[in-house]
């Protein structure tokens, strides 16, 4: 009888600090991104209602359905234990490593679209050059010029 008593509390503590491992990974992921606050909310009560699953389904196979509030304050206290020791600092490092991580394989992306974009205005600027009439037109420095050029050219 006290040896199931300590397996579920044991459990209980085990279940916890996965839970926390589990969140800790969605809030690593949060920092990646940075959701909106909807999704946020909905993230998160998402992730409860799968614990609550998780964790009862663990209590009726266990505990054959008996709730009892050493088991659920085991799996809360392992959680904040595990959250004051270890939680803040691991997702701070590993949202840090993670993000050095992704700027340095985006930084030959950005220099490629930085290319692509020069390469865009480039021949933009060649069309404009052919088509005096819409060079004209779009900036007043521009117009200047062609009022310009064509005085030149009635010349």
């Amino acid at each position: 009888m006290i040896k199931d008593e300590l397996i579920l509390l044991f459990t209980s503590l085990y279940c916890g600090i996965i839970f926390a491992i589990v969140y800790d990974a969605i809030r690593i992921i949060r920092n990646l991104i940075k959701p909106h606050f909807i999704r946020v909310v909905i993230e998160d009560f998402i992730y409860w209602i799968c614990v609550a699953y998780i964790f009862f389904s663990m209590l009726i196979k266990k505990n054959y359905g008996n709730l009892r509030w050493y088991p659920i304050f085991g799996m809360l206290l392992a959680m904040a234990v595990y959250e004051i020791i270890v939680g803040r600092k691991l997702v701070l490092k590993i949202s840090k490593v993670l993000e050095k991580i992704i700027r340095t394989l985006l930084k030959p992306l950005k220099k490629a679209g930085k290319r692509i974009k020069l390469r865009k205005t480039k021949i933009k600027e060649k069309f404009a050059k052919g088509n005096k009439v819409s060079r004209c037109r779009k900036k007043e420095s521009h117009r200047k010029a062609c009022n310009a050029d064509s005085k030149t050219d009635n010349r």
